[in-house]
C-alpha cells in the first residue's frame, strides 16, 4: 500500500527507531581489556551524575567494553528540524562529549567480542570503526536499504569475530542479513522475496525485524528476535538459515524489546499495554514449549520501554520512560525513586552497574547517571 502522507511516514519512523578515539593495540586487545577493565567507583546505594550534555532524543548509551572512563551515546534525528542524529563519545566518565559521527538515527552501538577498536552502529544502514571511534566507513554491501527501510537491529555473534547480523524493519517490510567479513559484504537469509514456505517460516522476516536478542556463547546458532509487524517471535539454531514461528499471537503491539536468561531455557518479551492489547512480560519457556504473559504495575503497562534483563536468572531489571525498576520474589521497586528526574529515554546495564540517560526538558537537556545494583 502507498503511503503519501509525509507526517505518517516521519511519524512511524520515530516509533521503530524509538522501539537502541580509542589507542587499543590490536595484538594486546585482551591484554589492555584486564588491565583497564578497574570499574570507578560506583555507589550501590545512591544515583551518581555523571554529566548533562545538549542535544536532540537520545536513542542509546553503551559504556566501552575495557576503557571504564569512556562512554557512547547515538541520538536519532530531527525530523523536525532536520538536524541529523549524531555519535558522541565520552572518554571522562561523561563530564564531556565529543561528535564522532553524524548522520542518520543511531540506535544499535555493538562492540567486536574480541578487539574493541571495532565498533558497528546503525545510523541506517551500517557504519563501522576500526581505531575505535577516530573515523568511520559505511558498509551497505548487500543491505537493502531505502529512505523507508532502515537497519534496526545489530547482533554479534558470541564466539566468532567475523559474523555479526543486522535486521531491516520499516513500513511493514525488511528482512535478516548475515555477514562473515566482519560487514564487508552482507548476505540475505534464505527466502527474501519468497511466499510461504514449507520448510521453514522465514518468509515471516518479510514484517520487518525491530529486535533481535543477544545470543549466548553455549549455543551461538540461536537467535531470538521479534517481527514489527503481527507480534511475531521467531526461532532459529542454524544461525540465520532456518527460522521457527515461536509465538504469532495478535497483541496489536511490537514485542520489544526481547532477551533470553544466562541458560537461554526462557525468553522474554514486552508488551506494552493498549487498547486491545494487555501489557506485562511475556515469557516463553522452552522446555514446557509455551508462553504466558506476567503482570507489571499498571503504572508501567502502558510506559515506553528501553531494554531489561536478568541476573543470576533471578532479578528482573525493567528500564522504561517511567523509572527503572527491579523485580525479585515477585515484588517490584523502582530504584530512580530519589531521582529528580525528568524522562528515561535510554538505559544500561553493563558490569553490574546501570547506566540510564534522563530528559529533563523537552528531550534537548539530559543527564547521564549511573548506579551499581551489587
Amino acid at each position: 500500500m502507498m503511503l503519501i502522507n509525509s507526517y505518517y511516514h516521519t511519524f512511524i519512523l520515530i516509533m521503530l527507531l524509538i522501539l537502541a578515539n580509542c589507542d587499543i593495540n590490536d595484538d594486546s586487545t585482551m591484554l589492555s581489556c584486564l588491565e583497564s577493565n578497574q570499574q570507578n567507583s560506583v555507589s550501590a546505594s545512591e544515583w551518581t551524575k555523571l554529566g548533562n550534555i545538549e542535544t536532540d532524543l537520545i536513542l542509546t548509551i553503551k559504556k566501552h567494553p575495557c576503557l571504564s572512563n569512556t562512554l557512547f551515546i547515538g541520538t536519532s534525528r530531527n525530523f523536525s528540524t532536520g538536524a541529523q542524529g549524531k555519535l558522541f563519545r565520552s572518554d571522562d566518565f561523561g563530564k564531556s562529549w565529543d561528535i564522532i559521527w553524524e548522520g542518520g538515527s543511531i540506535s544499535q552501538i555493538i562492540f567486536d567480542r574480541t578487539n574493541p577498536n571495532v565498533i558497528y552502529a546503525n545510523p541506517h544502514g551500517v557504519i563501522k570503526s576500526t581505531n575505535g571511534g577516530g573515523s568511520w566507513s559505511q558498509i551497505d554491501k548487500g543491505l537493502e536499504i531505502n529512505s523507508e527501510l532502515s537497519v534496526l537491529s545489530l547482533t554479534a555473534d558470541p564466539i566468532d569475530p567475523n559474523r555479526i547480523y543486522a535486521g531491516t524493519a520499516g513500513f511493514g517490510s525488511g528482512w535478516f542479513y548475515f555477514s562473515e567479513d566482519k560487514g564487508e559484504h552482507w548476505t540475505p537469509v534464505p527466502g527474501k522475496g519468497e511466499s510461504e514456505n514449507s520448510n521453514n517460516d522465514n518468509f515471516n522476516l518479510a514484517n520487518g525485524v525491530s529486535h533481535s536478542a543477544l545470543l549466548k556463547s553455549e549455543k551461538p546458532e540461536r537467535i531470538v528476535l521479534s517481527t514489527s509487524v503481527n507480534s511475531q517471535i521467531l526461532i532459529t539454531e542454524d544461525s540465520g538459515l532456518n527460522w521457527t514461528l515461536l509465538i504469532d499471537e495478535d497483541f496489536t503491539t511490537d514485542i520489544n524489546p526481547i532477551a533470553a536468561t544466562d541458560s537461554f531455557d526462557k525468553i522474554l518479551g514486552f508488551v506494552q499495554e493498549t487498547d486491545y492489547t494487555k501489557g506485562g512480560i511475556l515469557i516463553y519457556d522452552f522446555s514446557l514449549e509455551t508462553w504466558v504473559l506476567n503482570d507489571v504495575p499498571d503504572s508501567l503497562k502502558q510506559s515506553q520501554p528501553h531494554g531489561f534483563g536478568i541476573v543470576d536468572s533471578e532479578i528482573l531489571f525493567l528500564c522504561t520512560e517511567k523509572g527503572f525498576f527491579s523485580k525479585n520474589d515477585h515484588l517490584w521497586s523502582k530504584l530512580t525513586e530519589n531521582i529528580s528526574l525528568g524522562k528515561i529515554v535510554a538505559c544500561h546495564i553493563q558490569k553490574n552497574n546501570i547506566y540510564i540517560v534522563i530528559s529533563e526538558s523537552q528531550n534537548t537537556n539530559t543527564s547521564i547517571y549511573v548506579r551499581s545494583f551489587l
